[in-house]
C-alpha cells in the first residue's frame, strides 16, 4: 500500500484530485513504473477504472500471448521472462500458448481477444500444475479482458493480428511490426495498411523488428520499399528500426539486411520525425575489392533524439558507423540534443573522428560505448583524450556524459587520462550527470580521483558501474567530491569488491553532505 509521510495511504490523497491533476500523476507512472498502476487500482475501487484505462491507453505495441481456458474462454495467470510485461497487453489463444510451438506466433485467426496483463509470473515455476491451479482460482492473477478495439491505441502488426488491422490502426498510437521471416506476411500487412490509405495521422509511435532470413529472400527490396514510402508520409516521431543480428545469421544475408537499413534510412525518415533508433546494424566482411554503398540520409531538421547501436561486432561496422555520423554532422542537424552511439568501436580512429565531427553545440546528452571489453592499445588513451576534448570544446551545453571504453586501462593509462581527459570536464559548467562505465578504475590511482573532484564539483549523479577493481578505498577518494560538491546520488553496480559496509558509509556521506547543504542554504 502507498503511504504518505504522515501514514496516510496515498490512494486516499489521489480518489480527492481533479480528474485533471490525476491523469497526469497516472500517465506518469504509465511511463515510469507501469506495475504502480495496478497497485493503485487495487487499492482502491474509485481508482479501478482511471488506472486500467490509463494502462490500456498507453500499453507498448509488443503483445506477448496469454493463454486461455479452451473450455471457459476466461484468461489463464501469465508466465514470463521479463516483469517489464506486467500491465502490458497480450493475445489469448486457446489452451496453452506456448506448446502451440508457434515459432513467430499464431496465424492469423488465432488470437481470442486482447487482454491487459496485470501481474507476471516467474516463468520456471509454470510446469507445476499445483501452484498454475492456485494462481488461476484467484481472479486477480487473471489478465483483465478480453478489452474492446475501440478502447486501444497500440497495435502489433504480425500475421496473427491481420484482422485486426482494418478496425483498430486508424486510431493507434504506436504500432510494432513484428520479427518477421516470412515475405508474404509483411506484403499482406502493408496491402492491409495500402488499403486504408496508409498510416494514420494519429500515429506518433512505430517500431519495426526484421529477420535477416526475410530480408535475403528474393523480391524483399519490394516490401521493403513500399514501408519506407508509408513512414516517410506519415507523421511519426518516434521510429526505431531494428534488425535480427543472431550469431546464427548466414554471412551471405548481411549484405541484405545493410541494404535494407540503407534504403529505409536514405528514403524512409518522417519529415516529423524527433526520435530515431537504429539498432542492430552491421556490415559484410569485405575482401578489399568490395565497397559499402554511401548512405545518403535525408536527416529531418525535426530531429532531436538519435541512437545508433551496433549489436555485432562481425564485419566492417565502423564503415557503417562512419558513414552515418559523417552523414549526420554534415547536414547539421539543427535540434540534435541527444546522441548515442553504442557498439561501435570508438577505439579506432575513423570511427572516433566521426564521433568528433558529429558533436554539435545543441547536444545536451551524449553516450559512447564500447561493443567488447579488451586489453588497451598504446594509442587508446590518446584517442580517448581526443574525444573529451572535442567534446570541451564542441558541447557547451552538455548535462550528461556517459562513456563505456570496456578498456581494461592500466595505472599509467589512467594517470594520462587524469592529466589530459578529465580535466577538460571543466568547461561543462552544465554538465549534471557523469557515467565513467567499466573503465576497469581502481581507487589507488590518485590522481583520477583529485582530478575528478576538481573537474565537476557541481556533479548531481556519478556512475561508477562495472568498475569490477574498485575496493573499499573508494570512500577516502570520493570524500572530498561528496563533502564539497552536490552530489545526490552515487552508482557503483557490479563493483564486486566494494564491501556492503562501505556502500553504506558512501550513501551516508551523501546523505549527510545534502543535509548540510540545506541547512547552509536556509542560513
Amino acid at each position: 500500500m502507498f503511504m504518505t509521510a504522515n501514514q496516510q495511504p496515498l490512494h486516499l490523497i489521489l480518489e480527492e484530485l481533479p480528474d485533471c491533476a490525476l491523469k497526469l500523476i497516472l500517465l506518469f507512472l504509465a511511463n515510469n513504473d507501469r506495475a504502480a498502476l495496478i497497485q493503485l487500482a487495487r487499492a482502491s475501487p474509485r481508482l479501478y477504472a482511471p488506472a486500467i484505462a490509463m494502462a490500456i491507453r498507453t500499453a507498448p505495441a509488443f503483445w506477448p500471448l496469454v493463454s486461455t481456458d479452451p473450455a471457459t474462454g476466461r484468461p489463464q495467470a501469465y508466465f514470463g521472462h521479463s516483469t517489464s510485461h506486467a500491465m502490458s497487453l497480450g493475445m489469448g489463444v486457446d489452451g496453452d500458448a506456448i506448446t502451440h510451438g508457434w515459432k513467430y506466433g499464431p496465424p492469423a485467426g488465432f488470437v481470442r481477444g486482447i487482454y491487459l496483463i496485470p501481474t507476471v509470473f516467474d516463468w520456471n515455476k509454470r510446469t507445476d500444475p499445483t501452484h498454475v491451479a492456485e494462481l488461476n482460482q484467484q481472479i486477480t492473477n487473471r489478465p483483465i479482458g478480453p478489452i474492446p478495439f475501440h478502447q486501444l491505441r497500440s497495435l502489433y502488426l504480425a500475421g496473427a493480428t491481420l484482422d485486426l488491422i482494418s478496425p483498430m490502426l486508424p486510431h493507434a498510437q504506436r504500432v510494432l511490426l513484428g520479427c518477421l521471416d516470412d515475405l508474404d506476411v509483411l506484403e499482406a500487412i502493408l496491402d492491409e495498411i495500402d488499403a486504408l490509405g496508409g498510416l494514420p495521422e494519429t500515429l506518433a509511435t512505430a517500431e519495426t523488428h526484421f529477420a535477416d532470413k526475410m530480408l535475403a529472400a528474393s523480391g524483399a527490396d519490394v516490401p521493403i520499399r513500399r514501408l519506407a514510402r508509408l513512414l516517410t508520409n506519415s507523421r511519426v516521431r518516434d521510429l526505431s528500426l531494428s534488425f535480427d543480428i543472431s550469431i546464427y545469421s548466414r554471412e551471405w544475408n548481411k549484405p541484405f539486411v545493410l541494404s535494407a537499413s540503407q534504403w529505409l534510412m536514405n528514403h524512409g525518415l518522417p519529415p516529423s520525425l524527433t526520435t530515431l533508433r537504429l539498432d542492430g546494424l552491421w556490415g559484410p566482411h569485405l575482401d578489399g575489392s568490395d565497397m559499402i554503398t554511401p548512405y545518403t540520409v535525408g536527416w529531418p531538421v525535426s530531429l532531436r533524439h538519435f541512437h545508433l547501436k551496433v549489436s555485432k561486432a562481425y564485419g566492417n561496422e565502423s564503415v557503417v558507423v562512419t558513414q552515418l555520423l559523417t552523414s549526420l554532422a554534415v547536414a547539421k542537424v539543427p535540434n540534435l540534443v541527444t546522441l548515442d552511439v553504442t557498439g561501435a568501436n570508438f577505439d579506432q580512429r575513423d570511427v572516433t573522428g566521426a564521433i568528433v565531427g558529429a558533436l554539435s553545440a545543441t547536444l545536451t546528452t551524449l553516450r559512447l560505448v564500447q561493443y567488447y571489453p579488451r586489453r588497451p592499445d598504446p594509442e587508446d588513451a590518446r584517442h580517448l583524450c581526443a574525444v573529451f576534448q572535442a567534446i570541451a570544446s564542441k558541447c557547451p551545453r552538455l548535462q550528461s556524459l556517459h562513456v563505456e571504453p570496456k578498456i581494461l586501462f592500466e595505472r599509467n593509462e589512467l594517470t594520462v587520462l587524469a592529466r589530459d581527459a578529465i580535466p577538460e570536464l571543466c568547461g561543462l559548467a552544465n554538465l549534471n550527470t557523469l557515467a565513467l562505465v567499466a573503465w576497469d578504475l581502481t581507487a589507488e590511482v590518485d590522481s583520477f580521483w583529485a582530478a575528478l573532484a576538481d573537474a565537476v564539483p557541481n556533479l548531481l549523479v556519478l556512475d561508477l558501474s562495472r568498475n569490477q577493481i574498485i575496493d573499499d578505498g573508494i570512500v577516502d577518494q570520493l570524500m572530498p567530491l561528496v563533502q564539497h560538491g552536490h552530489l545526490r546520488r552515487l552508482v557503483m553496480t557490479g563493483n564486486t569488491k566494494l564491501s556492503l559496509d562501505s556502500q553504506k558509509i558512501l550513501a551516508s556521506m551523501i546523505h549527510q553532505a545534502q543535509r548540510a547543504r540545506r541547512a547552509a542554504a536556509v542560513q
